[in-house]
């Protein structure tokens, strides 16, 4: 039996989808507020340290090769404009993650859209700073040019909203539609 299989089935999922997960219990984080959260990912480096025969891996936001992440990066990128800038953090195990409810985000000029790959189904509702809820793991090649249209549409609407603020605010947050 493979050491994964022993995972739980939303671990498991964070792992399939990811390329990444958190093994064991988290430990209690002192609590950041959103946009401190977000800045921790994006001026962090996700990295697997190199055990035995296997080397070191290190996540790259601009071209992520870990689990489904090429596919829903791919299905993003199709639907903005052609010129580079768009980043796929993984914040798994992360303040942002265990405080606010966002497991990836997607930063793209200033501006980012958030998901959570959360399949409890006692979280009726988003979090005020999760835009989408999705299972990565059954979705079929329609169903992620979907999900990228909608992540791609966020992006772009934030963008908008973003250059007609007159103080370009650095952060800003519209919550779900």
């Amino acid at each position: 039996m493979k050491k994964d299989n022993l995972l739980p089935f939303g671990r498991r999922h964070e792992l399939e989808s990811t390329g990444i997960t958190q093994i064991g219990r988290p430990e209690k984080v002192p609590y950041k507020g959103f946009n401190q959260s977000l800045e921790e990912i994006l001026n962090s480096r996700l990295k697997i340290e190199a055990k035995d025969d296997v080397p070191e891996r290190v996540y790259n936001p601009a071209d992520p090769k870990w689990g489904k992440m090429p596919i829903l990066f791919a299905s993003v990128k199709r639907y903005l404009p052609k010129r580079p800038g768009l980043f796929l953090y993984n914040a798994i195990g992360s303040s942002l993650d265990l405080l606010h409810g966002v497991d990836l985000f997607f930063f793209w000029n200033g501006v980012y859209a958030t998901i959570d790959l959360s399949l409890a189904d006692s979280l009726k509702e988003l979090r005020g700073t999760v835009d989408l809820r999705q299972n990565l793991e059954d979705m079929t090649e329609e169903d992620f040019d979907v999900f990228g249209q909608q992540i791609a549409g966020i992006l772009r609407k934030r963008k908008e909203l973003k250059k007609q603020n007159k103080k370009k605010s650095k952060n800003l947050f519209i919550g779900p539609d």
